[in-house]
């Protein structure tokens, strides 16, 4: 994404633009680099609690991909639908239920 600030005054007289670049990260870029890859898998796996099981660890509360308590073989689908490799941006919604 690409943005431009512009200021102007009562006789709309522009500043020159400040421009700003961003990358939409994915839910599922746990260590925030902008790809998914085995990184991420690494950080996803001990969070792995089984289904109906509560995941009650703070630092998996990001893994409840599908918004329930456990990380399960749901959540993995879910990652695994996400799965960019190293460098690769992620597709945008690739969360989607």
């Amino acid at each position: 994404m690409y943005y431009a600030a512009f200021t102007y005054n009562a006789n709309r007289e522009y500043s020159a633009g400040v421009n700003l670049s961003a990358m939409a990260l994915s839910p599922v870029d746990f260590d925030r680099d902008g790809d998914i890859d085995q990184e991420d898998f690494g950080l996803f796996q001990p969070c792995l609690s089984g289904a109906f099981m509560e995941q009650t660890d703070p630092d998996c509360q990001a893994m409840t991909l599908d918004d329930d308590t456990d990380v399960d073989g749901d959540d993995l689908t879910l990652f695994l639908g996400c799965v960019s490799g190293s460098g690769m941006p992620p597709e945008v919604n690739c969360t989607a239920l």
